[in-house]
């Protein structure tokens, strides 16, 4: 019997969800080792490390990725996703920025209006994500 050790890996992952003016931040990804994230949108954010907790992981890696400072809110919603190597378990946060950022580990970024947040172009485990936000969005639009 062949076991696969690959996934034995799994993260625990944080993200932020900034929304204004009825659009969501998206951040583009750079080049990748996993091609299903390659040039992806997704959510900023990262790893949680050991004995961290989310919140406090989201406001570094924020720190680290973007040199943004922020205050973060309530859970959006947790989702988990099955790559080929690896598991995600992602726990996403409503989050208010409190200073410009910079792009240090993505290639581009923008905000997005419900009928611009296409699955396709985000990476698998924000699909979930992205379905409820263009409800969220969409509703409270009208």
């Amino acid at each position: 019997m062949h076991y696969n050790r690959c996934m034995d890996i799994h993260y625990e992952v944080v993200g932020a969800i900034f929304i204004s003016d009825g659009k969501v931040l998206a951040f583009k990804r750079g080049a990748s080792s996993n091609p299903l994230v390659a040039y992806k949108w997704e959510f900023a954010g990262g790893k949680v490390e050991r004995g961290e907790d989310e919140k406090s992981a989201l406001e570094r890696e924020l720190k680290e990725e973007l040199n943004l400072t922020c205050l973060v809110k309530d859970k959006f919603m947790t989702t988990d996703y099955t790559y080929p190597k690896y598991s995600v378990r992602l726990h996403l946060y409503r989050c208010d920025m409190l200073s410009d950022f910079t792009l240090r580990e993505h290639v581009a970024c923008r905000w997005m209006a419900a009928e611009e947040l296409n699955q396709d172009e985000w990476a698998p485990a924000d699909i979930p994500v992205i379905d409820r936000l263009k409800s969220e969005l969409a509703s409270t639009a009208k």
